[in-house]
């Protein structure tokens, strides 16, 4: 059961993802003028002299094509319909049972949206009206969060400490354990296994932050596949908190389309750093490279497959047509970088 007394190691975890977050966020900032490859820009909602957007750190979308963003700056969760309308605003800086302080991931279920923040142990629950519900505590700390549509939550849990694997954890709507899911190879250092994740059917698709490795995993935890981008053996280290991390992320994200292609968005190794997206095909073959116009942590594609992203550093949501240079044979990624 998960409704247990948080310890100081779980808050540990809570600051030390904060701390990630906001180097993986920092890394992502200062777009360039490139050309896009295989995207066509359909929407761009917010920009320097529009005040929906302040920050954007987290977004869902409903198959009518709503958006639900977190907005860390301004402390709310926003509703905007599929042309750029903002239609609901919730939430406010605080401590009360809807208030917020650092609003990261959304997700979204057919009857529910369920929102983290970075300095809260709680996953908060809102109705498809941004109408409270609940909220359910957390006995380890999350660094990311997805939401199937039968309200089933997983989650990806921190640690920081030693001999204890990484793991995505299960859950139902109440917050009751459904399963966990172990992952990751470093015992040692068990911060270098943070990953972001998507579904594809029952199974999982891992990108692995500070690794070069992206791998499909069943529900049992086995590994179908893995994937290594670029092929690295070394990657230079930096010290965090104590703990050894690459100095850069390899991987910032993972989405999955309708045909179960995975997008995987590179980092700072990249060949165009934080713009870079490689896509694979289900059993793990790279297709094509396509190159976003700014860079982003982030990426979410709904379900018409329509890719989007972040620019002006969370001021604009972008969205995408995708167009893949698709002709049956692989392809190689641009990078890394020197």
């Amino acid at each position: 059961m998960i409704h247990q007394k948080i310890t100081r190691s779980v808050l540990a975890a809570l600051a030390a993802g904060g701390l990630l977050w906001l180097w993986m966020t920092a890394e992502a900032k200062g777009g360039t003028d490139a050309p896009k490859s295989g995207l066509e820009e359909v929407l761009s909602l917010g920009g320097l002299s529009d005040n929906r957007l302040l920050m954007w750190v987290g977004l869902a979308v409903d198959p009518a094509g709503n958006m639900i963003v977190t907005d860390a700056l301004d402390y709310s969760i926003k509703i905007f319909n599929s042309r750029g309308r903002l239609v609901r605003r919730v939430g406010r800086e605080g401590g009360g049972q809807a208030d917020f302080q650092a609003l990261r991931d959304v997700g979204l279920s057919k009857s529910a949206v369920y929102v983290t923040d970075q300095n809260d142990p709680r996953i908060f629950v809102f109705n498809t009206q941004l109408e409270f519900q609940r909220a359910l505590p957390l006995s380890r700390a999350i660094s990311y969060l997805r939401v199937l549509p039968d309200d089933t939550l997983a989650a990806a849990c921190l640690s920081l400490k030693k001999g204890e694997r990484a793991l995505i954890w299960l859950a139902d709507g109440q917050g009751r354990t459904l399963q966990e899911i172990p992952y990751g190879t470093d015992l040692d250092n068990p911060a270098s296994d943070r990953a972001s994740f998507a579904f594809l059917g029952q199974d999982l698709i891992l990108a692995y932050n500070f690794k070069d490795r992206v791998e499909r995993l069943d529900r049992k935890g086995r590994r179908l596949w893995t994937k290594s981008l670029f092929h690295l053996k070394d990657v230079p280290m930096r010290s965090l908190l104590g703990v050894k991390l690459p100095q850069k992320f390899i991987y910032k994200d993972v989405a999955v389309d309708s045909a179960g292609r995975s997008y995987i968005l590179g980092g700072g190794l990249a060949g165009n750093p934080s713009r870079d997206v490689y896509v694979l095909s289900p059993e793990g073959h790279l297709l094509a490279t396509l190159t976003l116009p700014e860079k982003s942590h982030c990426l979410v594609i709904d379900g018409q497959d329509f890719l989007y992203s972040r620019a002006d550093e969370g001021l604009t949501i972008k969205k995408f047509r995708v167009h893949l240079p698709w002709d049956g044979r692989p392809s190689k990624p641009k990078g890394p970088r020197p």
